[in-house]
C-alpha cells in the first residue's frame, strides 16, 4: 500500500505516492520539507538526493516531469555542471518537446561548453516556441558572434531592441558585431541592416 498526497509545485499539481514504510509517509511535515528540498534549485546534488526519496506516483503528466527535470538543469547551470544541465534538460525535452526553458537551458550549458552550433540550436528552438524571448535571442546573437555569423548576430539584436529599446545588452552587443562585419571579420550573410 502506498500513501499519496497532492502536492502544488509551481504551477504543476504532482501527486506522490510514498511507500508506508518510510518515515515521510506519517510525517506530513517531514514530507514538505523533503518535496521543498526536491525542489531548492540552489543545491543541485541536495534537491537529487531528496528526489530520490518520493516516488512520483503514476498519473503525473509528462509535463510535470518535464519541468522537473528541466529545473534540476537549471540549477546545474549554477553549479557549472554543464553535463549534468544538458543531460536533465535531454530528458525534459524527450518528455515535453515543447519546453522552451529545457531548450533556454540546454543552449546556455552548450554555450558555456564553447559547442556554439548546438547552442544556436538549442536557443533557436526556444525562439520557435516563444519568438519574444529576450533572453534566448540574446543569447543566440552571442553564439551566432561566436561562430563568426555577425548578419545573423545582429539580426538578433535588432530583434532584442524592437522589443525592448533599452536592452543594453543588445545595444552594445549590436555594435560590436557591426564594427566586426564592417572590418571584413566573419561571413557576411545578408538581411541584417542597421
Amino acid at each position: 500500500m502506498r500513501v499519496t498526497r497532492l502536492f502544488l509545485a509551481g504551477n504543476a499539481a504532482l501527486v506522490v505516492a510514498l511507500l508506508p514504510s518510510t518515515d515521510l509517509a506519517a510525517d506530513g511535515q517531514a514530507l514538505e520539507h523533503v518535496l521543498a528540498a526536491c525542489s531548492d534549485k540552489s543545491n543541485p546534488q541536495s534537491s537529487a538526493d531528496a528526489c530520490k526519496a518520493i516516488n512520483i506516483a503514476e498519473g503525473t503528466t509528462d509535463a510535470a516531469f518535464s519541468a522537473a527535470y528541466s529545473d534540476i538543469g537549471a540549477g546545474y547551470i549554477e553549479q557549472k555542471d554543464y553535463a549534468r544541465t544538458i543531460a536533465n534538460c535531454t530528458e525534459s525535452i524527450r518528455l515535453n518537446p515543447r519546453n522552451r526553458y529545457a531548450f533556454f537551458n540546454r543552449g546556455v550549458a552548450y554555450s558555456n561548453q564553447k559547442e556554439f552550433a548546438r547552442a544556436t540550436a538549442d536557443f533557436s528552438e526556444a525562439l520557435r516556441l516563444n519568438p519574444k524571448d529576450i533572453d534566448a535571442l540574446n543569447n543566440r546573437g552571442y553564439t551566432y558572434m561566436q561562430q563568426h555569423d555577425f548578419a545573423h548576430a545582429i539580426a538578433d539584436y535588432d530583434e532584442v531592441i524592437r522589443i525592448d529599446p533599452r536592452n543594453e545588452t543588445a545595444i552594445s552587443s549590436r555594435q560590436i558585431a557591426y564594427d566586426l562585419l564592417k572590418a571584413g571579420h566573419g561571413r557576411p550573410v545578408g538581411g541584417a541592416t542597421r
